[in-house]
């Protein structure tokens, strides 16, 4: 009997090791990684100006498929007054200090081109070159794009995002934000 429930359990937890396996064959490993971002940040509603932002992230893979990825990131937007005149007249700079938490979901894990998607919550901050500085925001953020597959240890991510803020303080209105960021990622 205990050679029985021995052999069961053995069977089992073999069993059990090679389902948690992934399926996909190569190099490629869900782990953990940082990477630096640069690309364009703009405000889509009532201004089409664009600026630099630039970033750095931490994902930690939950499974295959899914991530956590922790992102900070800065940038400027031009605050500028309602009105026809809107886009040649600046009242005052908004430097953006922000932190973002999210959720990203992998369509093809694995394959040398990656396609995802993600949701989450960033938090924002704005310093102005003759206003106060503002309290933490927070907002929604979504964001989704391709991971291409460079080096074992090294992918290049080409993404777009949005963040959506009510009645933001330094807008008086509710603001949409846009991004296009490459992001380069280092496997850990």
């Amino acid at each position: 009997m205990r050679i029985t429930l021995l052999s069961c359990a053995i069977l089992a937890l073999t069993a059990a090791s090679a389902a948690a396996q992934t399926t996909y064959v190569g190099p490629w490993l869900p782990r953990p990684s940082i990477g630096v971002g640069l690309g364009v940040f703009g405000a889509i509603t009532d201004n089409g100006s664009g600026n630099r932002i630039q970033s750095g992230t931490l994902e930690i893979p939950l499974a295959d498929n899914a991530r956590i990825r922790i992102e900070a990131g800065r940038t400027t937007l031009p605050i500028l007054p309602p009105g026809p005149m809107q886009m040649t007249v600046r009242v005052d700079n908004a430097h953006l200090e922000r932190a973002t938490i999210s959720v990203t979901g992998l369509l093809r894990p694995g394959a040398p081109v990656t396609p995802y998607v993600g949701a989450g919550v960033i938090f924002q901050r704005a310093t102005f070159d003759h206003a106060p500085r503002s309290p933490i925001r927070a907002g929604l953020h979504v964001h989704g794009g391709a991971e291409v597959m460079a080096l074992d240890t090294w992918t290049l991510d080409f993404e777009v995002g949005f963040q959506g803020f009510g009645q933001d303080p330094w807008y008086q209105r509710n603001l949409m934000t846009g991004e296009a960021i490459i992001r380069l990622k280092l496997g850990l």
